[in-house]
């Protein structure tokens, strides 16, 4: 493929995700649709539930390229999040869940007792139109990672970026 077709590519590729994520705001209840369709569909892979035991149904964040629901394990009891990517245009929700988990996989095998998220489960779903959207449940952080990296000093940082970096090597 010459530069000019691979640029006229990305380009449409990135016209069709826009296209995929435009949500007229008079149609407020097409926006959630993918929310509401998974809240009927769970539990997820027959394992995962929204969690009921703190009587939680909120969807913890609800973006661009996905969805994300606090869940319980129905066999152990648990707690973790599920994300699921949306189906867009050129693929790219799914494609950056697979590569999540993808790397989250490797680490874990690289260093067990690694301070990082398990991979729990993963696999596919259909969304509201029958298109296949990539899923993942994560270990539920009991400290949110935002607020934990805003206190963490520049050193700290740093360093933990370099042993991520090195989690590959």
């Amino acid at each position: 493929m010459d530069k000019r077709t691979e640029r006229e590519s990305r380009m449409i590729s990135q016209m069709e995700r826009k296209l995929a994520t435009y949500q007229p705001v008079d149609e407020e209840q097409k926006q959630h649709a993918l929310a509401e369709h998974l809240r009927s569909i769970a539990p997820f892979n027959k394992r995962w539930q929204k969690n009921f035991i703190f009587q939680v149904t909120e969807t913890i964040n609800e973006g661009t390229y996905g969805v994300v629901f606090a869940v319980r394990d129905v066999e152990t009891g648990v707690h973790g999040v599920i994300k699921v990517a949306k189906a867009i245009g050129s693929d790219a929700g799914n494609q950056t869940a697979e590569w999540e988990g993808f790397v989250l996989e490797k680490m874990y095998k690289k260093n067990p007792q690694a301070s990082i998220v398990r991979l729990l489960d993963r696999g596919m779903l259909a969304d509201q139109n029958g298109e296949a959207m990539q899923f993942m449940v994560l270990e539920k952080a009991q400290y949110p990672i935002m607020d934990w990296l805003s206190n963490v000093n520049h050193f700290a940082s740093s360093l933990l970026k370099f042993e991520i970096f090195y989690a590959f090597f």
